[in-house]
């Protein structure tokens, strides 16, 4: 018996439902169809052909169709697979830093609060590197650029090519030039690393935060926009950055809402240009290599490096540095080392999903077979439904288009649609794992072993552990061994008889 089904349990929601908003417009067109042949059947003249190319195009069609959903739920379930190795490769690479790495660079001399709180500080920086490999991970995935995010920045503003006072290392420093004639904006631009599909949202908000950058500092100007606003940023002349949210979707454009009108988009493109070439005849200075062929100002590529490897790389040094030391053993060493390449591992694929789309021929094929088989799908109904064949062909048009986009939407399970994976969750999963990690001080085990709490050898020996230490003090040691195999033997009798 089923314990629930996700179709009646829980809250609907009709963002969930979200194909039903791409496929309507070929609903009411393909319906539309049917009414026509429908009805100049019946009062004109009989178009009804027969049902022979139905049976063998629609064969056809559902195994092509098929493939193409499998294949995009394949793609969506390895991402899942492998933000699951993220989360657990994050979890074991935070408890084993937080555990075993002995203190770095501190004289012995020095007093021991003080060794202790330099190696808590230098641990819980580690374990905040480990935290931010999963959000850059996030971003990287969605196409956002940089690293001025509010969820990201703070924990990676102290690393040498982001932090300001290493003057001219900060990458903010590459950005604004006194060669240039103009600094040079970054701008995020919307789109995935692979193709985005549809997304909704409005235009994201900013946050500043102060920086503390020492005088002769160089200042720099950075600037995010989405695709079609851009949002300029304050310079670094007051110790300020804007930080844009956590979540950076793309606008709501009107083809989101109307999927139709794309066929006029290239009207709106030959106006667009007309509209240039009449402003270029008055003012010809808009005619420079700048500009865009509708007079628009370029917008310079990003140049960014690639933030979940850079922060691998600073990890990768850290465990260099305490292994050289001799403050971790070499299998424990190999195993962080282990921990790391798992992380990398895992990013290579989430990448390689996402850059490799289902080839466009294939999608362009399939996309125009449907149509076809919806356009000519009325013309064999009509003869066997007659009236009916209208609800049917609705039918019909719901089914297929509907398959056909969910395999569409779910291809890349990165980005802001409704059933993406929610790649937020994860990243406040990893952080919420991690900041218990960091809650309480590597645990000694000599102190929650032998106390009164403990009962090791219950239900047999109901004694505690403490007890039984001292028990064994006052009588031979060996005897008392030899009476704690016995309990054990005499537990893993009482547990067999009592469940098997």
């Amino acid at each position: 018996m089923v314990s629930s089904n996700p179709l009646f349990s829980g809250r609907w929601e009709l963002t969930k439902w979200d194909s039903l908003n791409d496929i309507w417009p070929e609903m009411i067109f393909f319906t539309g169809v049917s009414v026509l042949v429908t009805l100049i059947s019946t009062n004109v003249h009989n178009l009804g052909i027969s049902s022979s190319l139905l049976t063998v195009l629609g064969t056809i069609l559902g195994l092509v169709i098929s493939f193409r959903t499998s294949s995009a739920y394949d793609r969506y379930w390895e991402g899942r697979r492998l933000w699951t190795t993220v989360i657990l490769g994050s979890r074991t690479l935070a408890s084993l830093i937080w555990i075993h790495p002995a203190p770095l660079l501190i004289n012995e001399d020095q007093r021991k609060m003080e060794r202790r709180l330099k190696a808590t500080l230098e641990k819980k920086t580690m374990v905040g590197l480990v935290q931010a490999f999963s959000i850059a991970v996030k971003h990287f995935l969605r196409g956002e650029p940089g690293v001025y995010y509010e969820d990201l920045y703070p924990l990676i503003s102290f690393l040498p090519r982001y932090s300001p006072t290493t003057g001219g290392g900060h990458v903010l420093s590459a950005i604004f030039s006194p060669s240039l004639e103009a600094p040079v904006l970054q701008r995020f631009r919307s789109g995935s690393v692979a193709s985005r599909g549809t997304g909704h949202s409005a235009h994201a908000s900013v946050t500043t935060i102060r920086l503390d950058i020492p005088n002769g500092a160089v200042p720099g100007i950075v600037a995010h926009a989405d695709a079609k606003t851009s949002i300029p940023l304050d310079t670094l002349e007051n110790g300020e950055v804007d930080l844009l949210p956590a979540q950076c979707p793309p606008r709501v454009r009107v083809y989101d809402y109307l999927p139709i009108l794309y066929i006029f988009k290239p009207l709106v493109w030959l106006a667009r240009k007309t509209l240039f070439l009449l402003k270029l005849r008055k003012d010809p200075s808009l005619d420079d290599d700048d500009r865009d062929a509708f007079g628009k100002k370029k917008r310079p590529e990003h140049l960014d490096g690639n933030v979940p490897l850079e922060i691998c790389l600073y990890i990768s040094s850290y465990l260099a540095t305490v292994g050289r030391d001799g403050l971790v053993p070499p299998p424990t060493l190999g195993n962080l080392v282990t921990a790391v390449n798992s992380l990398q591992d895992a990013f290579a694929s989430l990448e390689r999903v996402a850059t490799s789309p289902i080839p466009f021929a294939y999608q362009a094929h399939l996309r125009m077979f449907t149509w076809l088989y919806l356009i000519f799908l009325p013309f064999q109904l009509y003869p066997s439904f007659g009236y009916l064949t209208i609800p049917a062909q609705a039918l019909a048009t719901f089914l297929i288009v509907g398959l056909v986009e969910i395999g569409h939407e779910i291809e890349n399970p990165f980005n802001y649609d409704a059933n993406d994976l929610d790649l937020d969750a994860f990243c406040r999963q990893v952080a919420h794992e991690l900041a218990q990690i960091t809650a309480h001080s590597p645990p000694d085990p000599w102190e929650y072993i032998f106390n009164s709490e403990n009962k090791p050898l219950a239900p047999g020996d109901t004694r505690s552990a403490d007890m039984l230490v001292q028990s064994a003090t006052t009588q031979a040691v060996g005897r008392a061994l030899e009476d704690t195999r016995a309990t054990l033997y005499k537990n893993f009798i009482d547990i067999t008889q009592k469940h098997y």
